[in-house]
């Protein structure tokens, strides 16, 4: 119980070193013809290499763009198909997606017809020819659907199954993988007899148990897995895969994560380290209520500015596994923004001095990130904000260039977290002003995401550290830290 509730709250992003690895990935199956006469290209070597060189002078090049999507579909709108095309009950698949899938026409074995994507296609032949050859036959029983049959079938489905059924299988139209034309659901034929039906395919234990181990040599993952239905929002679906490709099949595959966990990549914890004792990793999954009657869901991660908020999209999360780790989590996370995956949580505590009773002071925090060669503005020997206004100025300006704000205050006695948002809701009076906080001890809001909400001016009251750390830093403790000198 604990792993799964530890995989639902960390999310982080490819470093930019995974530029060059994952198009490397891709060269096998994915990547268009032209990236790969690019890496014999003398002249794009060193273009690549004076790009990394100027890398860590421009703060602005390890921001979260370079995440698993953003590469995917850099590389493969060159080939015309987005492979790692992102859609699910909260991930809504752009209204002209479906015009550019270049679909076939193709019929089963019984006969049949369906629309599918051209390469999809053809892997699922491979995968169906070498499951025959073991005595076990598949067939295409659904794959592509467009907006509009995906409305029908749900009403059809809510009328022959009821609306609870529907809510569990039957995604809204527009947030249905099968528009993408990647989506393939299989029926099972065994002993001349077709089986399709939901729960005498869930039966089926014993076939499904040879089927899945193939399906990433042919390019597919199983997209609803068995007991992460919080993460995935669908019940166990046995027959349902997704095409993405034989490399990143694979690593899904390899690395045992979800395609919403790949997708946003996911900052691990440590080989042995307890995350079920104490911190908020232990904080058991009742503390998760979806819905909640008192607090609003939001994806904070994906998130984006508008004229009254300024937001730092893509942002990740962690959760502390101590009670007095909070600056190293919250560190870990600003990291990870900018794509430096070097650290951990108790790796950090070690470098940054932090102590088990007093927590981690703001000067060794400093001297952390001067020490890996990181610009570092802090609050330490700065003058205080000493108007709310100057305070909402520049958490603004910092939010604006792209900074993440690690700050500390009496919250839980005295807390590290990361301000990644603001809004000022559109009004001028700053009494209605709405903080975005990255918080490694989420235990609040009955949704433990990493993301906290608080109101500005109550957070400009409490900002000063009750006793915790050292005297001379205990107002008003913040720090930007970003690569490059």
């Amino acid at each position: 119980m604990e792993k799964k509730i530890e995989r639902m709250f960390r999310h982080t992003l490819f470093p930019v070193s995974a530029i060059f690895i994952h198009m490397k990935r891709q060269s096998g199956d994915s990547l268009v013809r032209k990236g790969k006469k690019m890496f014999n290209s003398k002249k794009t070597l060193i273009a690549m290499f004076s790009l990394c060189m100027l890398a860590p002078m421009t703060p602005q090049f390890y921001a979260p763009i370079w995440s698993n999507r953003v590469l995917a579909a850099q590389m493969e709108q060159a080939h015309g198909m987005d492979y790692l095309v992102f859609v699910n009950k909260t991930h809504k698949l752009p209204d002209d997606y479906e015009a550019k899938v270049p679909l076939v026409t193709v019929k089963n074995s019984l006969g049949r017809e369906f629309q599918i994507e051209r390469d999809t296609y053809a892997h699922f032949v491979r995968l169906r020819e070498a499951l025959l050859k073991q005595g076990i036959q598949i067939e295409l029983d659904s794959v592509y659907r467009s907006v509009y049959r995906q409305q029908e079938l749900g009403e059809e489905f809510s009328e022959k199954y009821g609306e609870d059924y529907v809510r569990q299988y039957v995604a809204v139209p527009g947030y249905s993988e099968h528009h993408t034309g990647l989506a393939v659901d299989i029926c099972l034929v065994v002993d001349g007899k077709v089986i399709d039906d939901k729960d005498e395919m869930i039966a089926q234990k014993d076939i499904f148990a040879q089927i899945h181990p193939l399906l990433a040599a042919y390019g597919f993952i199983l997209r609803y897995p068995p007991g992460l239905e919080g993460i995935t929002g669908y019940n166990y679906e046995p027959w349902h895969f997704r095409y993405v490709g034989k490399d990143v099949a694979k690593d899904i595959t390899r690395r045992g994560v979800t395609f919403e966990e790949y997708m946003t990549e996911v900052i691990p914890y440590p080989e042995g380290l307890d995350t079920a004792s104490s911190g908020a990793s232990s904080a058991p999954k009742e503390i998760n209520h979806a819905p909640s009657c008192y607090f609003s869901e939001n994806d904070y991660f994906t998130m984006e500015s508008t004229k009254t908020r300024t937001m730092l999209t893509h942002y990740p999360t962690y959760q502390q596994t101590t009670e007095y780790t909070c600056g190293p989590a919250a560190a870990l996370t600003v990291l990870a923004y900018y794509g430096n995956r070097d650290y951990n949580e108790m790796g950090l505590a070690k470098a940054m001095k932090t102590d088990n009773t007093v927590g981690t002071d703001l000067l060794n925090m400093v001297k952390f990130f001067k020490g890996i060669g990181w610009q570092v503005g802090t609050g330490f020997g700065s003058m205080p904000f000493d108007t709310y206004d100057a305070f909402r100025e520049f958490a603004q300006d910092s939010l604006k260039k792209g900074n993440p704000i690690l700050v500390e205050n009496v919250d839980w006695g005295g807390h590290w977290r990361v301000m990644i948002g603001y809004d000022t809701l559109g009004t001028e009076s700053p009494s209605d002003d709405i903080l975005i906080l990255m918080d490694p001890y989420d235990t609040c809001d009955h949704k433990q995401d990493g993301y906290v909400v608080e109101n500005g001016e109550k957070f400009y009251s409490m900002w000063f550290d009750h006793s915790l750390l050292p005297q001379n830093q205990r107002n008003q403790p913040w720090l930007i830290a970003r690569p490059g000198r």
